[in-house]
């Protein structure tokens, strides 16, 4: 759970009957002047706040937000950017035995933010559920990071989106990648998301890059060994397989000089041996896979050409 210290969980029931609406959230303190109470006491305030529109989709909507501390007359703003989850009654039903996304984002974001592993900072977070407990719709509220692009428009070892920073800086990009990610497996704790597309780089003026972690719905604590190692190799293998596919182990090298040794107390010749083989898997090259994926290919294959011979007989 969150410490209670820093943030209040807000809770208010609206309707009664089957269009009960329980709703609740909870802004952390060093943020509280931004969205004072008289403004913002209860969930639909923060979803229905007017801002620009970064991104829609069927179920979700990313909105950039600007805030000022004392009214839109004061000097101090922030920008914030509010991402609202929508649940449909089909896929309402399987939130019922969840944490709600946007929590779990909140509670991935702020835990790494302790640790000291540069993420977007979390600010708020709320839940709004139905007379049965399922959740109708969520949101989470972070700090807006600007001049910022993903790692997946950088990708080092891709000639077609390769970058100035990709080639100038990848060696530094994988060396505190592998450092961040062998502080959070030391905690045992696990990304699932760590592909390029979730990591932020921000370079300042004269400095190099840095990189951000960014949405993180799945992360969680594995303190079970066996499970732990599953996951450690699930988020070496998503990013390196992700950030510089083909690659060779000199182009992997300034990684695993970050990462290790082991942060899991295993041995270093296995854990490569394992993801080596993982990303193998994933790209096809492997005996089995390649053998599967031709099995795939050639029912693929019969599958069109029996529709284009039914398409032929029948004009």
């Amino acid at each position: 759970m969150l410490n209670k210290q820093e943030q209040t969980l807000k809770s208010k029931v609206v309707r009664s009957g089957f269009n009960r609406r329980a709703s609740c959230f909870a802004v952390r303190e060093t943020f509280v002047d931004y969205f004072p109470i008289g403004e913002f006491g209860d969930y639909r305030a923060f979803v229905d706040s007017t801002g620009e529109c970064l991104k829609e989709e069927p179920r979700t909507r990313v909105t950039l937000l600007c805030r000022h501390v004392n009214g839109p007359g004061d000097g101090m703003s922030q920008n914030f950017v509010l991402k609202t989850y929508h649940y449909p009654f089909f896929p309402r039903i399987r939130t019922g035995f969840r944490i709600p996304k946007a929590e779990r984002e909140f509670n991935a974001l702020l835990k790494l933010f302790r640790m000291g592993v540069p993420v977007v900072e979390p600010v708020a977070f709320g839940v709004e559920k139905t007379l049965f407990g399922l959740v109708r719709s969520c949101f989470l509220l972070t700090v807006y990071v600007g001049e910022t692009s993903n790692l997946w428009s950088h990708r080092k070892c891709d000639k077609r989106s390769r970058s100035e920073i990709g080639v100038q800086y990848g060696d530094v990009i994988l060396h505190q990648i592998g450092e961040k990610l062998r502080r959070t497996h030391q905690a045992r704790f696990f990304l699932f998301t760590a592909d390029a597309k979730n990591i932020l780089l921000r370079r300042s003026a004269g400095q190099s890059v840095e990189t951000l972690f960014v949405d993180l719905p799945y992360a969680r604590t594995l303190r079970w060994l066996p499970l732990a190692r599953w996951a450690q190799k699930r988020d070496i293998v998503r990013f390196l397989e992700n950030f510089l596919p083909y690659a060779t182990d000199a182009q992997q090298a300034p990684f695993y000089e970050a990462y290790l040794p082991d942060p899991l107390g295993g041995s270093d010749r296995a854990l490569l041996y394992r993801v080596g083989k993982a990303i193998k898997a994933k790209q096809n090259r492997t005996l089995i896979t390649s053998w599967v994926n031709r099995v795939k290919r050639i029912l693929r294959n019969r599958a069109k050409q029996r529709e284009t011979n039914q398409s032929t007989a029948t004009e």
